[in-house]
C-alpha cells in the first residue's frame, strides 16, 4: 500500500513578525528545514540567458541562494521562458518575482509565474517583460515549497529561495522570430518554421543534436529565404533548432530557440517501481526486455531492442509491473512527428493489474519503416500519460520495424496441454494453409539454432523425452511448400513440465528451500494477477528455518491464489495434515483445499477435501484431512478464493500425507556377526508398509548412522532391540528389530606338542588363549578326525594338525597344532594293556565319578582336562593297590572333560560329561 504524506493535512505552526526594511534591503529569505532545494535554473529567449546548473543548497544562507551575478538580457514585451529543476524529488509549489519598481519589495502584483499548485520536476514556465517598462536592472527571485503551493517571496518551509538579475535593456530594431513549430516530418526531412514579427525576408538557420552549444560548430547553418525551412534529419534523432532574422545588411536579430525537436521528457514524484518485464509475442521478429530494478531516472531508451511487424498483424505486449497494480500504456509514432499523439494509443490496460496481456493491431496501410514505440506502467491507474511527470512507475521506448508481409505466415497462439514429467502437446493456430511445421525447443533462454528440431504433420504434436521439473521454450515455423519458410512463432516459454509423482504415504513438505528437494515442484498461481502470491517465509516457521506464506492485507478479500503440490499417488489409506497459523488474531486469515484427479490447472480442483474456514490462531494448530476416498494420481491445492476476508499473513508449514492411525508392521530378527561393522535395518529385518518411519535404539542411538545403519562393531554379544518408529498423522506405531550380535570365531592360538610314537595327543591342550569348542580337527592329510585325541602316528617327524570352528554367523576361524612325534620312545612298548580292564560310571556324571580296577593294578593316578586341555583334577593315591575309587566333581562346571588314568607302564583315557 503507498502510504503520502498529504501536505493538505499538515498544521505548521507560522509565527508572523514585521519586516523592518530599509531603502538599500531585500527580506532575507529563511526556511524552517532544509534539504528541498533548486538544482537548476534556466531562461531561454534572453541575451543573454542564465543557465545555472547543478547548483548547491543554500548557497549563501540555509535556503538562500545569492546569484545575482548571474543575468539575463530582455526587453519590454518580450516572452522569457524558465525551467526549474527541484534537487531532492516529490512535488513543490514554484513562483517567480521580479521587483519591476525597485522598491526593494516583492509585491504580489509583481509574482511573474506561479504554479497551479503541487508541481512535478522539472517545473516550466513563462513571463512578459511589462510594456514600457524602463531600461535597467531589477531583482528576479526565483523560490521552491514542499509545503506551499503558492510560495512566498521572504519565508518557507522545506523550501530555498534563489536571487538572479533581469537586465531590461532597449529593444532591437530587429526582433528575434516566434512561435517556433516543425511540420511533415519524414523520415529524412521535416520542415521547421516559425512567425516572423519583422518585415524579414531572410533567416539563418541552425540545428544539430539536442544539447549542442550554439555557434560550435556541432550543428548545421544555413541562411534561408524559406519559411518553413526543409531540414535533413536522421530519423530518430533529436535536434534542436535555432532561428535569427536577418532585417538589414548587419542588423540580425537574437536567436530564438532552441526548439527541441525530440520525444517529451518524463518523470516519477515518488519510490522505485518499474517495469520488469516488457515483451512482445506473437510478431515476426519479438523483443524481451527485462530489469531487475528501476532505470534511471524512471526512464529506459531501449531503442536498439528492436521488433517487427507487418501491417494488420496482431500480436500481444505483455508487461510485468514491481511494486504492484499497474496500468500501462503503449503508443506508437505512427507520423514521425516525435508527438506521442492521443490517435497514437495503440493499446492499453482497462485496469490496474501486476501483469497485463495487451493487443495490438498494426493499422492497415502503415509504410515500412522504423518507429518509436512508448510503453508506460503507471501504479494503481487504468490510464498513464505518455509524458510528463506521475506518481510512481516507469517508461521505456522501444523500436518498431515494420515490414512487407511475408508470403509465408508465421504461426501463432502457442499452447502446450497434457504437460507431465516427460511430454507435453504443443498446439499452435496456423495463418496460412501449411500443413507441415518445424518445431524447435530447448531449455529455457537457449539460442535459437541450437535446439532440439522436429519436423511434423500434426497439430497439436505430442514431445516425449523431456525432464522432470525442467523449464523449455519452444518455437514453431510453417512449411508452405516449395522453400517457403515462414518466420519463426514467438517464444511460447518458459514452459515448466512437472516432477515425477510421489507416493503420498510418508511425503511431507516443510517448505525450507534450504533443504527440500521437492520445494521446486510446487506451483503457484496467480489468478486474479494481482501480485499477491504464495511465497515462503522465514517470518515464523512451525519447525525448520521457513514455511509458505500468503499476504492478504490491504486488498479487501481480492483473491484467487492457489499453492499446487506436486502429484501424490494415494492408495486409498492415507490422510493429509498441516500446520497453520495467523499474524494476528484480529485480523483472521481464509482458506479452502481442493484436490484435483487431473492435473493442475486451476479448473481441474473440482473436489472440495476442506470447505472454506476462517482461521485466527496466532500460535499453530494442526487439522488432518482424510484422503481414504482417492487413489491413483492426485494434485491439493491451498486456495485463497476471492471474496474472502481482507486478513493479514497465513503460515502454512509441515504439510504430510500419511496413515493416520499407521498399518502395524511384523517384528523381525536377524543374526549378525560383530566382525559385519554395521547392518542395513531396511534388509526386510520387519515388515511395514511405511516407509517413512524412523530408526532408534534407545541404549544408544549413536549407534544409528545415516538413519538406517546399525553399527554393531562396537556391540556385546546377544540380542539387541532396534525400534522403527512410524509417526502417523494421528499416532504413532512402533516395530522391532531383534539384531542378534554374534562375536567372531575363535579357534585359539596355534601350539605345539611332543610325544613318543603312538600315544594319543590331546591337540586342545596345546592351544592357548579362548577357544570355541565345538569344531572340527583335520589330520595332517586333511582328513576330519572324530574326536581331538588322536594317536600319534607310529612313524618319527613333525605333523600338524588342523583345528577349524565356525559358529555358523562369523567367518570361521584355523589354529594349527604342530606336533613332533619322538621315535626314541612308543607308547605300544609300554604296556598299556594293563589298564584295560579299568572302566569309569557313571558317565555323565554330575557330583560323583568312580573308577573301576579290577586287575588292581598298582600305583595308578588319575588327572582330569577340561576341552582347553588345563588340568582341573590330580589324584595321586586314590587308585594306590585299590580296586576302586570315586572322585567328588560338584563343583566343576559342566561341559565336556578328559580323564585320564595312567601310571609308569601306560595310561588309558575317557571322555566324561559333566552335567
Amino acid at each position: 500500500m503507498k502510504r503520502v504524506l498529504l501536505k493538505s493535512g499538515l498544521m505548521i505552526a507560522t509565527f508572523a513578525a514585521s519586516l523592518g526594511l530599509n531603502a538599500q534591503t531585500y527580506c532575507a529569505y529563511t526556511t524552517s528545514n532544509t534539504g528541498n532545494f533548486i538544482s537548476n535554473f534556466e531562461t531561454f529567449g534572453g541575451n543573454p540567458d542564465i543557465s545555472n546548473l547543478n547548483n548547491g543548497q543554500g548557497t549563501t544562507s540555509q535556503g538562500y541562494s545569492d546569484f545575482t551575478a548571474l543575468s539575463a538580457g530582455v526587453y519590454e514585451t518580450q516572452q522569457i521562458d524558465v525551467t526549474i529543476t527541484e534537487g531532492s524529488g516529490g512535488t513543490h509549489g514554484y513562483s517567480v518575482f521580479i521587483d519591476w519598481n525597485n522598491d526593494f519589495t516583492f509585491d504580489a502584483s509583481e509574482k511573474v509565474i506561479a504554479s497551479a499548485g503541487y508541481e512535478s520536476t522539472p517545473f516550466a514556465g513563462s513571463f512578459t517583460v511589462p510594456a514600457g517598462q524602463a531600461i535597467g536592472q531589477y531583482r528576479m527571485r526565483v523560490v521552491i515549497d514542499w509545503l506551499n503551493s503558492v510560495p512566498g517571496a521572504c519565508s518557507g518551509s522545506y523550501a530555498e529561495a534563489e536571487d538572479y538579475t533581469i537586465d531590461v535593456i532597449a529593444p532591437p530594431s530587429c526582433l528575434p522570430p516566434q512561435t517556433l513549430n516543425v511540420s511533415n516530418v519524414t523520415t529524412t526531412t521535416l520542415d521547421f518554421g516559425w512567425t516572423e514579427i519583422n518585415a524579414a525576408t531572410e533567416w539563418q538557420v541552425e540545428y544539430g543534436p539536442i544539447g549542442y552549444v550554439l555557434g560550435s560548430g556541432a550543428g548545421q547553418s544555413n541562411v534561408t529565404t524559406s519559411n518553413p525551412y526543409n531540414a535533413t534529419i536522421v530519423q530518430g534523432n533529436e535536434y534542436d533548432f535555432y532561428v535569427r532574422s536577418i532585417c538589414a545588411p548587419g542588423d540580425t536579430s537574437f536567436w530564438s530557440g532552441p526548439y527541441q525537436f525530440k520525444y517529451c521528457d518524463v518523470s516519477i514524484q515518488y519510490g522505485s517501481e518499474y517495469l520488469s518485464v516488457i515483451n512482445s509475442s506473437g510478431a515476426l521478429v519479438d523483443f524481451n526486455y527485462t530489469a531487475s530494478s528501476a532505470p534511471a531516472g524512471s526512464y529506459a531508451n531501449e531503442t536498439a531492442l528492436a521488433f517487427e511487424a507487418f501491417e494488420t498483424q496482431v500480436f500481444d505486449i505483455n508487461t510485468t509491473y514491481v511494486g504492484g497494480g499497474s496500468g500501462v500504456n503503449v503508443w506508437v509514432d505512427w507520423n514521425l512527428d516525435m508527438v506521442f499523439d492521443p490517435s497514437e494509443l495503440v493499446t492499453g490496460s482497462t485496469v490496474a493489474s501486476v501483469s497485463h496481456t495487451l493487443p495490438f493491431t498494426v493499422p492497415l496501410g502503415t509504410p515500412v519503416g522504423d518507429y518509436r514505440v512508448r510503453v508506460r506502467g503507471q501504479w494503481n491507474t487504468q490510464n498513464p500519460p505518455p509524458c510528463g511527470s506521475v506518481s510512481y512507475g516507469s517508461t521505456v521506448d522501444f523500436n518498431l520495424t515494420i515490414v512487407s508481409p511475408p508470403s509465408c505466415l508465421p504461426p501463432n497462439s502457442l499452447t502446450v496441454n497434457n504437460v507431465t514429467d516427460s511430454s507435453l502437446a504443443l498446439g499452435w493456430t496456423e495463418n496460412g494453409t501449411a500443413t507441415t511445421w518445424n518445431i524447435e525447443y530447448g531449455p529455457t533462454g537457449f539460442t535459437p539454432g541450437t535446439g532440439t528440431i522436429a519436423t511434423v504433420t500434426s497439430n497439436p504434436f505430442t514431445i516425449n523425452g523431456l525432464m522432470s521439473n525442467s523449464n523449455y521454450d519452444f518455437y514453431v515455423q510453417s512449411d508452405c511448400g516449395g522453400g517457403d519458410l515462414s518466420y519463426w512463432s514467438s517464444v511460447l516459454g518458459p514452459v515448466l513440465t512437472e516432477c515425477s509423482s510421489y507416493l503420498a504415504n510418508g511425503f511431507c513438505e516443510g517448505f525450507d528451500i534450504n533443504l527440500s528437494s521437492t520445494i521446486g515442484c510446487w506451483r503457484v498461481r496467480d489468478e486474479n494477477t494481482d501480485g499477491d502470491v504464495w511465497q515462503v517465509s522465514t517470518q515464523n516457521p512451525n519447525t525448520g528455518a521457513y514455511s509458505a506464506i500468503f499476504n492478504s492485507d490491504f486488498n479487501a478479500g481480492n483473491n484467487d491464489d492457489y499453492l499446487i503440490s506436486p502429484a501424490i499417488v494415494l492408495t486409498g489409506i492415507e490422510a493429509m495434515k498441516f500446520s497453520y497459523a495467523v499474524q494476528s488474531s484480529t485480523e483472521p486469515n481464509d482458506l479452502q483445499v481442493l484436490l484435483s484427479t487431473t492435473g493442475t490447472n486451476v479448473a481441474d480442483f473440482t473436489d472440495t477435501i476442506m470447505a472454506l474456514t476462517q482461521f485466527s490462531n496466532e500460535n499453530y494448530q494442526d487439522t488432518v484431512l482424510d484422503l481414504t476416498a482417492y487413489t491413483g494420481q492426485v494434485y491439493v491445492a491451498l486456495h485463497i478464493p476471492p471474496g474472502g476476508l481482507d486478513g493479514w499473513n497465513l503460515f502454512i508449514d509441515d504439510l504430510c500425507f500419511g496413515e493416520c492411525i499407521p498399518t502395524p508392521g511384523t517384528d523381525g530378527n536377524v543374526d549378525v556377526c560383530m566382525l559385519n561393522n554395521s547392518v542395513d535395518l531396511t534388509d526386510n529385518i520387519i515388515t511395514n508398509i511405511n516407509s517413512y518411519g524412523r530408526w532408534e535404539f534407545p541404549a544408544n542411538q549413536a549407534l544409528i548412522v545415516d538413519d538406517t545403519m546399525f553399527n554393531v562393531s562396537a556391540m556385546a554379544e546377544g540380542s539387541h532391540e532396534v525400534l522403527y518408529i512410524v509417526e502417523g498423522l494421528c499416532q504413532e506405531d512402533t516395530t522391532i528389530a531383534t539384531v542378534n550380535v554374534y562375536r567372531a570365531s575363535d579357534a585359539g592360538i596355534d601350539g605345539v606338542k611332543e610325544v613318543c610314537l603312538n600315544t594319543p595327543i590331546n591337540l586342545f591342550s596345546a592351544l592357548s588363549g579362548n577357544v570355541d569348542f565345538g569344531g572340527t580337527w583335520y589330520d595332517p592329510a586333511n582328513v576330519a578326525l572324530p574326536n581331538s585325541q588322536p594317536n600319534a602316528p607310529g612313524i618319527p617327524g613333525i605333523y600338524q594338525y588342523t583345528y577349524i570352528t565356525d559358529n555358523g554367523f562369523c567367518p570361521s576361524d584355523t589354529s594349527i597344532v604342530t606336533v613332533t612325534v619322538d621315535g626314541g620312545c612308543d607308547n605300544l612298548s609300554l604296556g598299556s594293556d594293563v589298564l584295560t580292564d579299568v572302566s569309569v560310571y557313571p558317565n555323565p556324571a554330575t557330583s560323583m565319578l568312580t573308577i573301576v580296577n579290577p586287575s588292581n593294578t598298582t600305583s595308578l593316578k588319575v588327572e582330569m582336562l577340561d576341552m582347553n586341555g588345563r588340568v582341573v583334577m590330580v589324584e595321586d593315591k586314590a587308585l594306590n593297590n585299590a580296586t576302586e575309587a570315586t572322585l567328588t566333581i560338584d563343583y566343576l562346571e559342566k561341559g565336556i572333560y578328559t580323564l585320564r588314568v595312567y601310571n609308569s607302564e601306560g595310561q588309558k583315557t575317557f571322555k566324561i560329561v559333566k552335567q
